[in-house]
């Protein structure tokens, strides 16, 4: 769970981070927003579960941020934090849901029991919108599971296709008479933002609305086909036609057309040539999965992709078929737009990753960016000027950009890069785990990921190289040179010219523990020191490490030690 604390003030929302037992109350992440606006930009992004907000804040207030909340993200649980016993700001919390309503100076008990309250009515909510799902998907779920494990084992499994055939015929009426077929293969990538947005992580709902409505279109006035998710194989749904095989492009466009009316995405798919029903499953898979892996990713507005012909035609010689529909096809582009990767060109050959090698490194080992944006160039250039890439070649790349890599790496920092390359693994690699490269392609947008790439390995090389002059180094000194004053993220951020958010990341990263937790780490330390001068009063020692509530002090003091200030000092004395 994630809880969004919003508040002006910094000292409030250090202290709600300390008077909270989060762990007791299952939540993982605590974040924070200065006022309403930043609130509303996290929320959009991030979704919490729980937020504690301020009613009275610059820009966007609590009031108004409640109201964009009730619309906006219902589900949200809601305590408000206020210094004003204002009868119209608690009966605006409770028209917009509010769990509680709490006074400043805030109360540990009366914070965790607001929590505690919030945790249970979220949990409980969730539980049903779950249970609701689930029994959903589970009235549905059993029947295509066995259907989808028989269709895929004929793709799978040639072997055993006829006792599947029988068992198929006999379960999910299957003529008998079948003869030809043509399949197409769409990958669906889950974690388009289309598809999260409408489905969220709930990827086995979405596969199972898209073959839905797949089929709704296969087999819209009779039973000519089968839509089905390949087992085993996450991503993957495949359509195979018996009836009117020479209709497969336009039916494909159909569903197209519909996907993007109800889900706003297009899917590309692989289509294979027509060929005997038995044994021939395995190879119009393997024709319809190579036209996916070859096919042309800068031409963005074709979504039905084959093999080229000539090579369709040996392989139906070899297997003793016919291809027909293929007949028709051109070298780059057939008719009802559907794209057919030709041979590739000859200058595509010369276009190596290891003939730009040596300009990257020099520009990954100067550290500057327009010298790592300048040697890019040429390599992208080249890539532009061939007018062809197909996820085949983009595959071919990032395994010889490993090598590259880690040459770079070596030079730069010797024996250590082999664990910054685990510590910092590709993010070419990440970017498109799957061979099929659903998404939809850019080369601008590639550019700028081969140069995010660059830039990651400069700063991972140049952080190995230069960890005391680092600028997060800079402020762990500042915090250990004045613990005893008043230090927030945003004063850090202010003083050393960054950004909160990257202090956050970068802080983390470098010492596995947070700013704030590294500052009451040191204020901990110093005062257990001063502790053991018997006449400094608990409250002199709290102001002496800059903490000048000593309530709020000993809260710290005790999360860090495990006991009380006085606790320790009597153990001190012993």
């Amino acid at each position: 769970m994630k809880v969004l604390i919003v508040d002006d003030e910094a000292h409030v929302r250090a202290a709600i981070r300390l008077l909270v037992d989060w762990q007791k109350h299952g939540i993982e992440q605590v974040d924070e927003a200065a006022d309403g606006e930043q609130a509303i930009a996290y929320i959009q992004q991030h979704k919490p579960q729980i937020i504690m907000t301020d009613m009275m804040m610059p820009n966007v207030n609590g009031m108004k941020l409640m109201e964009w909340i009730s619309e906006h993200s219902p589900n949200t649980k809601l305590i408000a934090i206020s210094g004003h016993g204002d009868f119209n700001l608690v009966r605006h919390t409770l028209q917009h849901g509010g769990i509680d309503y709490l006074l400043k100076p805030i109360e540990p008990d009366s914070v965790n029991e607001a929590i505690g309250r919030a945790v249970e009515a979220w949990s409980k909510e969730e539980a049903e919108r779950s249970k609701r799902n689930q029994q959903q998907i589970q009235m549905n779920e059993f029947k295509p599971v066995v259907s989808e494990k028989l269709w895929s084992s004929l793709i799978d499994d040639p072997s055993a296709q006829l006792s599947t055939i029988r068992r198929i015929q006999q379960s999910f009426e299957l003529p008998i008479n079948m003869e030809q077929i043509r399949l197409a293969l769409v990958y669906v990538d889950a974690d388009d933002e289309a598809f999260k947005q409408r489905f969220r992580q709930h990827r086995d709902l979405l596969y199972f609305s898209l073959v839905n409505i797949m089929s709704e279109y296969v087999n819209d006035s009779c039973k000519r086909g089968v839509v089905f998710r390949r087992w085993n194989s996450p991503g993957e749904i495949v359509i195979v036609l018996w009836q009117q095989t020479e209709a497969l492009d336009i039916l494909l466009q159909d569903i197209n057309e519909a996907l993007y009316r109800t889900l706003h995405r297009r899917l590309h798919f692989g289509c294979s040539g027509v060929r005997t029903f038995l044994g021939g499953m395995a190879q119009c898979y393997e024709e319809a999965k190579q036209a996916l892996f070859e096919r042309n990713l800068l031409i963005g507005d074709r979504y039905l992709h084959r093999i080229p012909a000539t090579a369709s035609t040996t392989a139906s010689a070899e297997s003793g078929t016919t291809t027909a529909s293929n007949s028709h096809v051109g070298a780059a582009t057939g008719a009802a737009g559907v794209s057919t990767p030709g041979a590739v060109a000859e200058s595509l050959k010369s276009i190596r990753l290891s003939a730009y090698e040596e300009n990257w490194k020099l520009a990954v080992l100067s550290g500057s960016a327009a010298q790592m944006a300048e040697a890019l160039q040429p390599f992208i250039e080249a890539v532009r000027a061939t007018g062809y890439i197909t996820p085949k070649l983009l595959h071919a790349s990032y395994r010889e950009w490993e090598t590259i890599r880690a040459n770079i790496a070596h030079e730069a920092i010797g024996e250590a890069a082999a664990q910054l390359l685990r510590q910092y693994p590709s993010q070419l690699a990440q970017a498109h785990a799957s061979p099929h490269i659903a998404e939809p392609f850019s080369l601008d947008a590639w550019q700028r990921l081969w140069l995010q790439e660059l830039t990651l390995l400069a700063d991972a090389c140049y952080m190995q190289q230069g960890q005391e002059q680092h600028i997060i180094f800079d402020i762990a000194k500042y915090v250990e040179q004045h613990y005893h004053q008043d230090i927030s993220l945003q004063e850090m951020a202010q003083r050393f010219f960054v950004s909160r958010e990257y202090i956050s990341r970068k802080f983390k990263q470098q010492f596995g523990i947070n700013l704030s937790d590294y500052l009451a780490a040191i204020r901990t330390k110093k005062a257990k020191l001063l502790l053991m001068n018997p006449h400094l009063r608990i409250s002199q020692v709290a102001a002496m490490v800059g903490i000048p509530d000593e309530k709020y002090f000993s809260k710290v003091f005790k999360k860090q030690v495990g006991v009380s200030p006085n606790e320790y000092r009597k153990s001190q004395q012993l």
